[in-house]
């Protein structure tokens, strides 16, 4: 018999448990705070699990039914490299984390409930451009969407500031994704339909009958509401009260110089070759990665021409913010060149078309016109490690 999953209300009680269980409590640094005050932050977290969290029966009024089947001991050390046993958090708890689907959308431009600074998670259909505030996706963290005929799942994790997305379809069948625990550093993704752990950023089956099926990838891309706004003006947004600002989430903004204590436990790779919060641009070409810091790319201007996978790339970014995206730089078969112009807008030296930082070209010859984007991902460097045992790190 399959799994059945019922989309409820999350009372606040429920959004703070789980705060306690994703990013270890409410109360955090801030971002001013110093790395003796972060390390604090984490070591402090000393009450124990079952302290933390009430019992199950305190939890579910409406038990749900957990996608991913609970291991036991024997195997947990039977699964591949201990995999199950490196898995933190309480499923029970999770329960309540429940996805996001069908969601009301508004047009952009009858948004009042939104703010300029609000950081959003931004996709393209056929037919349109669509955003996920943050303030709304932070409650699920999984989005299972079907929009304008399309099937797009939707992951982001606050805490390290990634965001992915990709067609949930594997060998002709819909799955449906949720959170089911903590595993190296972010969540991990359960499907109700096989009970398949996925890697939420990657999109890998890591464990389960799809064991070693990978979800394809669809462009995500993350900005404030007023730079997606501006650069889809016809785009549409989820809409939710106001309310859902608060709890579990409402002090996370992108680089936040805070981990929890599950998500610290559960890391299995460090790199101290930046510090581990702060914000990357990740790239893959030809299944070559490489790393381009934000900072970085603040140095360097607007854009980046570089090569990666014997293949020309260029990386636009909004100087000071975490917009960025990775592109390759040829239309109809002609290679184009970039640099800024007098206004210090984009433009393509070959035709001098203006474009903008999704990689269209807004005015010239070629207006109308999109480069074709790499595989990219924002998010914080530690997590980039975390999944990346071999990449460049991008230096000028």
């Amino acid at each position: 018999m399959k799994l059945r999953w019922t989309t409820v209300e999350i009372p606040q009680i429920f959004v703070c448990l789980l705060a306690l269980c994703c990013v270890g409590g409410c109360s955090k640094p801030g971002p001013g705070a110093s790395a003796q005050q972060q390390a604090s932050a984490v070591e402090s977290e000393e009450t124990s699990p079952d302290e933390a969290v009430p019992p199950p029966q305190e939890i579910a009024a409406k038990p749900l039914p957990d996608p991913v089947r609970d291991s036991s001991p024997e195997e947990e050390q039977k699964s591949p490299d201990g995999f199950l046993s490196k898995i933190k958090g309480f499923k029970k708890v999770f329960d309540w984390c429940l996805p996001l689907e069908e969601p009301a959308w508004k047009p952009g431009s009858d948004a009042s409930f939104m703010r300029p600074d609000d950081p959003v998670v931004g996709f393209m259909t056929e037919k349109g451009a669509y955003a996920l505030p943050w303030w709304i996706l932070k409650n699920h963290h999984v989005a299972n969407l079907d929009v304008d005929g399309e099937e797009i799942l939707v992951t982001l994790c606050e805490a390290c500031t990634s965001a992915a997305a990709f067609d949930p379809r594997v060998d002709g069948v819909r799955l449906h994704f949720r959170i089911v625990g903590m595993y190296n550093g972010t969540h991990i993704l359960g499907d109700r339909e096989t009970d398949t752990y996925w890697l939420s950023f990657l999109g890998t089956a890591q464990y389960g009958p799809q064991e070693g099926k990978q979800l394809k990838r669809r462009r995500v891309d993350q900005s404030t509401w007023s730079e997606w706004l501006e650069m889809h003006p016809e785009t549409f947004v989820a809409y939710r009260d106001v309310n859902a600002r608060e709890g579990h989430g409402s002090e996370d903004f992108p680089g936040r110089t805070y981990i929890g204590k599950f998500m610290f436990e559960s890391r299995q790779r460090e790199d101290d070759r930046l510090p581990m919060h702060s914000l990357i641009l990740g790239v893959t070409v030809q299944g070559e990665d490489r790393a381009y810091p934000m900072k970085t790319l603040t140095e360097s201007g607007p854009i980046v021409e570089d090569r990666l996978g014997d293949q020309p790339i260029v990386v636009f970014h909004k100087p000071g913010s975490y917009l960025a995206a990775a592109f390759f730089p040829e239309i109809d078969g002609q290679l184009l060149n970039f640099s800024c112009n007098e206004q210090q807008e984009i433009v393509d030296t070959q035709t001098k078309s203006v474009w903008n930082y999704a990689g269209v070209a807004q005015t010239g010859p070629l207006a109308g016109k999109q480069l074709k984007p790499t595989i990219y991902i924002m998010e914080e460097w530690y997590i980039w490690v975390a999944y990346h045992q071999q990449f460049t790190l991008y230096t000028r």
